[in-house]
């Protein structure tokens, strides 16, 4: 009778056990649905666009699209945290495009320097040197690494119906040794609010004063945000998907592989709104760049796909005659040859031509 109590009690607790479990996930899978203030924004703005693509690319006039629009209505400062060069060039000349204005933080590395030295061109103390400087003019700061890809159209299209006067912090959020952070991997983005909070905390601080974690910079940045009381956000799209990515596609994709261990949302690949993935090295960035903005799949149109104009086949040797100076075109076929005669050789008379005199 004992047993069979307990086994109640054990499968009673069970079942009640995944029942609010299962509210629970239904509650916070309806409040994900509802995060798109997009399409609200985009309404109460004046910009309309009554165009098809097939026109947007073929026609004969320009048209402002809306990726345009919102590169004025959403201002963006990309600060690049920079370790090779030519990674910053190639971000440059691709996805940097989409930034309104580019700053960079040098995180150079120098041979043969002391240990206090070493502190010192850290990531997170190069951060926390430049952050005061930083241009808060801006409605919108991101900071992203030179290995990293962003879809600039996308992280618009999430900070639309954002306040840039708010707190905002966003960004993939993961937890380590209980402080919750965005990953610096993934890249993370500052309200204009959350930036100037951030640059009066730490500009009378001694950024070389922490002695571990230093290459860290997103942990170090996510216990100041902490303390400003700004937390990361949850970024996924309506879907539940996550937009930002610390790895490549080539990891993200591969079926079974979770890289993503401490998130504090669960992770899930990939949105059709995604923001920020790693390309690694530099002719990546421009792969990326060409099949994002380059490469077009047709649909559906004709401006673009027009049929070439049928040619009456005799209105082809009738030219021909006519740049001869032959206004005749009544002429027999040895008349014909002959006129071709002077534009081709037979092939000795044509290997003559090449070989040299003597």
């Amino acid at each position: 009778m004992y047993n069979f109590k307990v086994r109640y009690c054990f499968i009673l607790g069970l079942i009640l056990g995944i029942s609010i479990k299962l509210v629970l996930h239904q509650q916070k899978s309806d409040i994900i649905i509802k995060q798109n203030p997009y399409e609200q924004w985009f309404w109460n703005t004046t910009y309309r666009l009554n165009k098809t693509i097939d026109e947007i690319r073929y026609g004969l006039n320009h048209s402002r699209l809306e990726s345009e629009f919102l590169f004025n209505s959403i201002t963006i400062l990309c600060v690049i945290l920079v370790s090779k060069v030519s990674n910053y060039e190639a971000a440059k000349a691709t996805w940097a495009k989409g930034c309104n204005k580019i700053a960079i933080v040098s995180l150079e590395k120098k041979p043969f320097v002391s240990a206090y030295k070493g502190r010192e061109s850290s990531k997170w103390v190069r951060l926390c040197q430049e952050l005061p400087q930083l241009d808060n003019a801006f409605q919108w700061t991101l900071f992203v690494y030179d290995s990293s890809f962003v879809v600039m159209e996308n992280l618009r299209y999430m900070l639309a119906g954002k306040d840039h006067r708010e707190m905002h912090y966003l960004g993939h959020p993961v937890t380590y040794w209980n402080v919750q952070y965005n990953m610096g991997k993934a890249g993370y983005v500052l309200s204009q609010g959350s930036l100037q909070k951030v640059q009066d905390k730490v500009k009378d601080i001694n950024c070389s004063k922490e002695t571990s974690f230093l290459n860290q910079e997103d942990l170090y940045l996510g216990k100041y945000m902490a303390s400003l009381n700004i937390k990361p956000e949850d970024t996924r799209d309506s879907k539940g998907l996550s937009r930002f990515y610390a790895y490549n596609w080539y990891q993200e994709l591969l079926p079974g592989m979770n890289y993503y261990k401490t998130s504090v949302h669960s992770h899930k690949c990939c949105s059709e709104k995604a923001i920020s993935f790693q390309s690694i090295e530099a002719d990546k960035m421009y792969t990326y760049y060409y099949l994002l903005y380059k490469l077009q799949l047709f649909k559906s149109g004709s401006l673009g796909s027009k049929p070439p104009t049928p040619i009456d086949k005799n209105s082809v040797w009738k030219s021909f005659l006519k740049e001869r100076g032959i206004e005749n075109d009544q002429i027999s076929s040895d008349e014909y040859y002959r006129a071709w005669e002077d534009l081709i050789h037979d092939p000795d008379s044509f290997g003559q031509q090449f070989k040299p005199d003597h």
